[in-house]
């Protein structure tokens, strides 16, 4: 007992899953971006989506980059993240905008990047400078 607070832990049964067979080690397309622009972003673009319906989807090619999202009842948000570096092929994933924004929001660097294998395999993002912090998001099948 500390200070009238009790503590009550219990060990659950099974086996964690293996995380180091989701985390890919091979890469194809690398997208760097501001974080701070990236948020804002996905701000933007989550607007009129609820919390039902949180997809967004990223369009990446060596031309341009582009976030956008679609409410059927609502319409459509496109923004062009002109700040951004990609590098590989043509690449459109989409995910929720909640989770990505969360594992963006724990990096404290200026700059991040994203590292991609395919349009329906999980993402990793990292800060830009340093490879402390990891943070995996999974995509989300749209059609």
């Amino acid at each position: 007992m500390i200070k009238n607070y009790y503590f009550k832990t219990r060990l659950i049964d099974g086996s964690y899953p293996d995380t180091a067979r989701l985390i890919p080690l091979e890469f194809d397309y690398e997208l760097d971006i501001n974080r701070a622009d990236l948020l804002n972003a996905i701000d933007r673009v989550s607007l009129l989506l609820n919390e039902q319906n949180n997809i967004v989807k990223l369009d990446m090619s060596n031309e341009q980059v582009i976030l956008s999202s679609y409410q059927q009842e609502i319409g459509s948000v496109e923004e062009n993240l002109a700040s951004s570096f990609y590098k590989g092929e043509p690449l459109t994933i989409s995910f929720s905008c909640k989770y990505a924004s969360d594992a963006i929001k724990s990096f404290s660097g200026d700059k991040i990047k994203i590292l991609f294998t395919g349009e329906m395999k999980p993402f990793i993002v990292k800060d830009f400078d340093s490879d402390e912090l990891l943070q995996l998001v999974l995509p989300v099948r749209t059609y």
